[in-house]
């Protein structure tokens, strides 16, 4: 498949298998857009994908509270219309 600029949401996308996988849809072209609890390590990694050419978005906050994940939700609706991964 071709990820080049389609977008790409992960949860917990700062630390482990989410910020590997942040990392890996970045390296194939996707625009990825990630939320976590974390802010240094988000912050990191929105540094990290930068730096290697990468497009990327963090939002921060924790997917277990329900308002939290609505807000991310709206987020990612009012700016991206044609999410694919």
């Amino acid at each position: 498949m071709d990820y080049k600029n389609k977008v790409c949401i992960i949860t917990g996308g700062a630390l482990g298998i989410g910020r590997c996988l942040t990392r890996e849809f970045s390296n194939v072209g996707a625009k990825v857009i990630f939320i976590d609890k974390n802010k240094e390590a988000g912050n990191e990694n929105v540094e990290y994908i930068k730096r290697k050419g990468g497009e990327v978005e963090f939002f921060l906050g924790d997917i277990a509270e329900e308002d939290t994940l609505y807000k991310f939700a709206e987020f990612i609706i009012k700016k991206y219309k044609n999410i694919k991964i």
